[in-house]
């Protein structure tokens, strides 16, 4: 599609091709199993045959004992040919997820990140010239040389693990998420039910302006049949804080990076039982920066605690870490702006998985830190919105029933961290 987003992953993505190699593995072996069973319905006929017979059955039966043999061949033929389509299938797998893969991702990193430390002074020159403000012209280096961030973290092998090696000291306690509801909204992009995915992203870029740390809300939306779905939108990160009562912080930026549980998680389904949601509720989670992140480890978790999310929507998030986890039955749709730092510190792209669909997109340069806003995020929902992409669509497709819905009701909720 022409100036339209890059598509990875889901319904064309490798991992789909992967599984249909599979099938067609299985449909290979089952035809193999079927031929070799009607060579053997044959074979005792032909056996029973007195090979010195000359009477007018001889030609008959040489020609089932041909056909018993070319039966046997075929078999033969099909079972080879499954059992390679599946070990080409299972090479796929490891190339994906395989070691020397990431090492050969860490090494190509360094070099990377070499030619970015070696052009930046000169990037930063000019940018310093064009501008005349040095915040402006670092900014402008970071945007401009993303490969470096993604170079930089990939190539601290031990920095995800060392984290989480610091979570197990409980250098930074989590405490216990505390619920507030906050009313109804019944205005903007609260108030109507959403009809493609921009509503949706813009409803989540409502509640986020609200200003509260730890805003979530829980879109209740009821079609003309009277079925019931649910949109929560999970807001980021608004404190640079670690271990306070504010969930919206490090902490939980650190523990949602590498899928630890955490009060603002927590928090979520505390929300959701508190709005009356219950198993026989469909559950869209959808969320920006942390929020995106929360909203994994959730999906992940929903089954557990007797919710059943079936999709989930992360805007600017960086979710490569932990979004292999969330069940194969639960689509993913990941945004990510080229120009936002946010995606990239999790130092990988996101898996490529069939139910994983990353959409990353171009928007439109703008200040320093807008190309973080989920306003920006808008241009990319739009964009999947208007896509011919077979993946985008085949999501789509999937999330229709949560764009039909005749009434919604949003009620709002703050989560905050005890001790």
């Amino acid at each position: 599609m022409t100036g339209g987003p890059d598509v990875t992953g889901g319904s064309t993505g490798i991992d789909a091709r992967t599984d249909d190699l599979r099938t067609a593995a299985h449909l290979m072996a089952t035809a193999a199993a079927g031929v070799e069973t009607a060579a053997d319905a044959c074979r005792g006929p032909v056996h029973a045959t007195d090979p010195g017979f000359a009477g007018p059955g001889f030609e008959v039966h040489a020609r089932v004992r041909a056909s018993v043999a070319a039966a046997e061949a075929l078999a033969a033929d099909l079972g080879r040919i499954g059992h390679a389509l599946s070990v080409t299938a299972d090479m796929y797998d490891h190339a994906d997820e395989g070691v020397l893969e990431r090492l050969w991702s860490r090494f190509t990193g360094l070099v990377a990140a070499g030619l970015h430390l070696e052009l930046a002074p000169l990037t930063f020159g000019a940018a310093l010239l064009r501008t005349g403000d040095p915040a402006a012209a670092g900014w402008t280096v970071l945007e401009d040389n993303l490969g470096l961030v993604d170079a930089a973290l990939n190539a601290a092998v031990a920095s995800v693990p060392g984290l989480a090696l610091m979570l197990d000291l409980q250098l930074t306690p989590d405490g216990h998420p505390v619920v507030r509801p906050t009313g109804r909204d019944t205005g903007g992009a609260a108030g109507r039910p959403p009809r493609n995915l921009t509503d949706v992203v813009r409803g989540l870029a409502r509640r986020g302006d609200s200003g509260r740390h730890g805003a979530i809300d829980v879109r209740i939306l009821t079609g003309a049949d009277g079925t019931r779905r649910v949109i929560v939108d999970i807001t980021g990160t608004k404190s640079l804080t670690v271990g306070t009562g504010d969930v919206a912080d490090m902490t939980t930026n650190a523990r949602a990076l590498v899928g630890r549980d955490c009060s603002y998680e927590q928090g979520v389904f505390t929300a959701l039982r508190q709005a009356g949601i219950g198993p026989a509720d469909d559950i869209m989670l959808v969320g920006h920066s942390q929020g995106g992140m929360i909203a994994v480890d959730a999906a992940r978790d929903a089954a557990a605690r007797g919710y059943s999310v079936t999709h989930v929507v992360t805007v600017g998030s960086p979710v490569a870490v932990t979004v292999g986890t969330v069940p194969a039955t639960i689509a993913v749709l990941a945004l990510e702006n080229r120009r936002d730092l946010v995606p990239h510190l999790d130092g990988r792209p996101n898996p490529d998985r069939r139910n994983v669909t990353t959409v990353t997109f171009d928007a439109p340069p703008g200040p320093p830190g807008t190309e973080h806003e989920v306003a920006t995020y808008l241009r990319g929902a739009r964009l999947v919105d208007e896509a011919d992409d077979p993946a985008l669509r085949s999501f789509l497709a999937g999330a229709s029933a949560y764009f039909g819905a005749a009434s919604v009701d949003t009620r709002t909720f703050t989560v905050r961290r005890g001790h």
